[in-house]
């Protein structure tokens, strides 16, 4: 019902106008009827007098023959019998009053008819002997009537009409509602089930048999809506079945092209590990060539182990554990652990006072941050720079610059792609590693060279941000 009487609604505008048009034509249509029937009413009253005066006439013909006042009074007083009549006279030829009957009223609106007497009938001159047959006046009669009566019909006429019109309106209005009801209900129905579809409910069906299935359109138009969801169903199990085979495919895909580049990588270590071995069982070897070839092969056992476990991480990371985390006082913290780390490179932290609180996962942003670092220390020549602000009301960014050799413009896009690097001895999966622990968080990383020579990379990601750090936790 509430749908109903919504303004912006298909039945409230529809029965607007349906009301509308309802109370115009019926008013249109009961002004004229009532008009119509007024003039009617009125004319055939003003009608039924003249014959009652005509007959009176006629009956007034022989008394005024034979002169018979007798006869005329008795004529008279009989007439005031009807209702609405209260004055009759009779005159003679020459208009003297003869005889006359009243009846006392309050009448105010009357109406005077007078119809002249003549003899009708040949017969009668002969009978009488006229000299003058071509005159044949014998008087008039009066008949004064009132219009009280009439009156009074026309009033319940429009009573009556004033007392049904808002009735017939009401019951016209009341059909128009069921019926416009009876289509917007299923209508509505439908619209909820395409809702529910949309939400991702394909398991619901419009009721086309049961009593609220409407009329005949409407049951074709849910039969139309199930046939339509029965295709989508059946397609949708066919682009499952194609994603399903397709992702399959690409994970074969992925894990041949990481087998082959694990191969790739431990394959040199391993070379070297072989040639020290062969080396080593040679007896003229003295002792120091002996440590030397042993730490060989300790130093590429520890890199094929690196490899292997960067590579687990890498293809199989683990679901982070966010919590609230201040970023710039974090960021702090690391720098703390790093500093025992490194003597040789210098590191200049600008780290912004505010505080920027994070969802992230500490142990996931912290290698990420390590990552960075040792990337950054391992390119170069006497310093590194690291940097926090804020570049947004909601976004917090961290940049790290080295004054090294910087990365080839070339190259740019290749380097968070696995197994890429260009040391001797790195994995290639430290930056891949980094972007997707970062994607997880849903934060974003670029890369791009100083003007001034060396690399820097940003991290920019959601914070909130509250404003100057007071020294609190």
């Amino acid at each position: 019902m509430k749908h109903f009487l919504r303004l912006g609604s298909i039945p409230a505008r529809f029965s607007v106008m349906a009301v509308g048009f309802i109370v115009l034509v019926s008013t249109t249509a009961g002004i004229i009827g009532v008009q119509l029937s007024l003039n009617f009413s009125e004319a055939q009253f003003h009608e039924n007098f003249k014959v009652v005066s005509i007959y009176l006439a006629k009956n007034a013909e022989l008394g005024l023959l034979l002169g018979d006042e007798t006869m005329l009074q008795n004529l008279a007083d009989n007439m005031l019998a009807l209702k609405d009549v209260f004055q009759v006279a009779i005159r003679g030829s020459e208009g003297n009053l003869l005889v006359s009957a009243t009846r006392s009223t309050g009448h105010q609106d009357v109406v005077t008819i007078e119809t002249p007497v003549s003899l009708s009938d040949s017969e009668h001159v002969g009978l009488f002997m006229w000299d003058d047959p071509q005159n044949n006046f014998l008087g008039s009669v009066e008949v004064v009537y009132s219009m009280d009566g009439l009156k009074f019909l026309q009033k319940r006429m429009i009573t009556y009409f004033f007392i049904l019109f808002p009735g017939f309106v009401a019951l016209f209005s009341l059909g128009f509602f069921f019926m416009s009801q009876s289509v917007v209900l299923p209508l509505r129905k439908l619209l909820s089930l395409a809702q529910a579809v949309s939400r991702g409910r394909m398991d619901i069906r419009a009721d086309t048999r049961g009593t609220g299935s409407g009329l005949v359109e409407i049951r074709t138009l849910a039969d139309g809506f199930n046939d339509m969801l029965d295709a989508l169903e059946t397609e949708k199990q066919k682009a499952g079945e194609a994603y399903e085979e397709a992702a399959r495919q690409k994970t074969l895909a992925e894990v041949g092209k990481f087998s082959m580049m694990v191969a790739h990588e431990v394959k040199n270590p391993l070379a070297v590990i072989k040639g020290s071995l062969e080396l080593l069982k040679k007896n003229n070897l003295n002792s120091g060539a002996k440590q030397e070839l042993i730490k060989y092969i300790e130093d590429d056992i520890q890199r094929i182990n690196k490899i292997v476990e960067e590579f687990l991480v890498f293809a199989r990371p683990k679901k982070p554990d966010f919590s609230d985390v201040e970023m710039n006082r974090f960021v702090v913290r690391t720098l703390d652990k790093f500093w025992f780390m490194e003597k040789q490179i210098q590191i200049q932290a600008d780290v912004d006072t505010g505080r920027a609180v994070a969802k992230c996962d500490p142990a996931m942003m912290e290698r990420v941050l390590l990552n960075l670092l040792n990337n950054a220390m391992s390119f170069a020549v006497q310093r590194v720079s690291v940097a926090t602000s804020m570049v947004q009301k909601s976004r917090w960014r961290f940049v790290i610059s080295d004054d090294g050799p910087g990365i080839q413009s070339e190259k740019i896009n290749d380097i968070f792609a696995p197994f890429y690097t260009t040391r001797s001895r790195g994995t290639g999966l430290g930056l891949a590693i980094v972007k997707d622990i970062l994607q997880t968080h849903k934060a974003g990383i670029t890369a791009g060279n100083n003007d001034t020579g060396g690399a820097w990379f940003a991290i920019e990601m959601e914070c909130r941000s509250y404003g100057r750090d007071t020294g609190g936790g």
